[in-house]
């Protein structure tokens, strides 16, 4: 039952909520929450990064070489590394203004 796009009043609807939350949420919320808080701050200091230096810090997380990430876009190694340094130091830099 619904309006003619298919939408139920959420008073109506037997939906909880709980259907969209991992089980791991359910056993710990208190933990889910804090995960939630972590991501959100994470991105907040991503906002920090430049394309290049976003692009560098995924690459790495994916398990990317420095030699395989500077073949894939077309820089030196160097330049990996380097992104990489200033990433980091941004994110310290963000996560010790934050902690103050």
């Amino acid at each position: 039952m619904g309006d003619k796009n298919g939408r139920t009043d959420a008073k109506s609807s037997n939906v909880t909520g709980h259907e969209r939350l991992p089980a791991d949420a359910l056993a710990d919320p208190l933990q889910w929450v804090e995960r939630i808080e972590q991501r959100n701050h994470l991105y907040a200091g991503m906002e920090a990064l430049t394309t290049w230096e976003w692009q560098v810090l995924w690459d790495v997380a994916d398990g990317l070489s420095y030699g395989e990430i500077a073949r894939i876009r077309g820089r030196h190694p160097k330049a990996v590394d380097n992104a990489l340094q200033r990433a980091r130091r941004k994110l310290r830099q963000y996560w010790a203004t934050e902690k103050e």
